[in-house]
């Protein structure tokens, strides 16, 4: 009996090793390279970092994770790995979670939600054994250029600013009131107002929801990526810090605003920006 157990634990070892053995080969294989000749929807499988809970519908992450389902039901990609509530200051367990993504669960794009964790994906995508491997990052400080396999994204809210600036300078008032937590915001919404109005004052006073709401459309980037992936163009696409143009962000006028004189000026405004006359980023003033 003794010799039988012994016989019976070495075989489980052997099969043990063996399936293990098995299984890392099952999952190197089904890592299909995203770049450099793209692939198709259907074997992209994408490894997502998050910090909050995306299951929780007050967090960004949910936010987030919402966006990735609504382009999947356009492209039916392979799947997605979330790595769920990671921590921002265990950089070893980001480490661990990428290398999962890929290593364990096949994927061939990683995707950072949290621009804590940009650095850590950053060095992944430079290290020689993960070339072909997508790495996305949302990032809004610009800090980084892209590379071959790396792109950093965020919306370009300055020109949506820019239009509440409109949206609010149109209505006629002299002093227009408003607060930003962000200069480069701030700057935006006030080239808007004097391209309406250049005697107009802005004060620090009111928030945006007060001339209506910037709008994010999140899925129109994951839509994006997923298309420049399966064209084989990712390497092509650098940082997307697109805007109006694209549908990624955008300026809804609130109920009292919506008059015909401020739906004309965005139509204009939203023109010139789509065409390349406006830069907001760049110009000291605009005109119509």
């Amino acid at each position: 009996m003794k010799k039988f157990k012994k016989l019976i634990s070495v075989l489980m070892a052997a099969l043990m090793v063996l399936a293990l053995s098995s299984c890392d080969l099952i999952q190197d294989a089904e890592i299909t390279p995203a770049i450099p000749d793209g692939t198709e929807a259907g074997n992209i499988r994408i490894g997502i970092l998050y910090s909050e809970d995306y299951e929780k519908e007050d967090t960004a992450a949910f936010v987030q994770q919402s966006a990735i389902n609504k382009m999947n039901e356009t492209y039916g990609i392979a799947g997605t790995i979330p790595k769920n509530k990671l921590p921002l200051d265990n950089p070893q367990k980001i480490e661990d979670a990428i290398i999962s993504c890929v290593k364990e669960s096949g994927c061939n794009v990683v995707l950072s939600t949290d621009p804590a964790f940009t650095d850590i994906v950053y060095k992944f995508a430079n290290n020689k054994d993960y070339q072909n491997i997508v790495f996305v990052c949302l990032d809004p400080s610009k800090k980084l250029e892209a590379t071959a396999n790396f792109h950093c994204f965020y919306p370009n809210y300055e020109e949506a600013y820019c239009l509440a600036g409109i949206a609010a300078a149109t209505n006629g008032d002299a002093t227009v009131k408003f607060t930003a937590d962000d200069d480069a915001y701030l700057d935006a919404f006030k080239l808007g107002v004097k391209a309406v109005n250049p005697k107009a004052k802005v004060i620090n006073g009111s928030k945006i929801d007060t001339y209506g709401e910037v709008v994010t459309n999140w899925h129109i980037y994951y839509i994006t990526l997923v298309e420049n992936i399966t064209l084989g163009k990712f390497s092509e696409m650098g940082n997307y810090y697109a805007g109006i143009a694209t549908g990624f962000c955008d300026f809804v006028p609130a109920e009292e605003f919506a008059t015909a004189d401020v739906d004309a000026k965005l139509t204009d405004a939203k023109a010139n920006l789509c065409e390349g006359k406006w830069d907001i980023a760049k110009a000291d003033s605009i005109a119509f």
